[in-house]
């Protein structure tokens, strides 16, 4: 199956079962209250690493294992901190995950 095909039935099924953008936005922000905003300030963050540490530096020939690892920490350190705020816990939910 092509990207592109992948891409066609992902929005179809997402069409099917009633999940557009929007409403996918407004059920974080009702069900998450304070968090769920947050989180979706993260999403970026995350597509930034992604984007411009993780692919380039597996395109340039580094371990996948150790970018993925370090991305992911990256990942964490931005969201954590946006969906919980700067606390004793999350806190330690970065210490012990790093």
């Amino acid at each position: 199956m092509s990207p592109r095909e992948q891409c066609e039935r992902i929005r179809s099924t997402a069409e099917r079962d009633g999940l557009e953008h929007g409403e996918s936005i407004v059920a974080v922000v009702l069900a998450g209250r304070l968090q769920g905003p947050r989180s979706l300030v993260g999403l970026p963050g995350s597509l930034v690493v992604i984007v411009g540490f993780v692919v380039p530096a597996i395109q340039d020939g580094a371990s996948p294992v150790g970018v993925a690892l370090v991305g992911a920490l990256a990942v964490m350190s931005i969201t954590i901190p946006l969906s919980h705020g700067v606390g004793p816990k999350s806190l330690a939910a970065e210490l012990a995950f790093s």
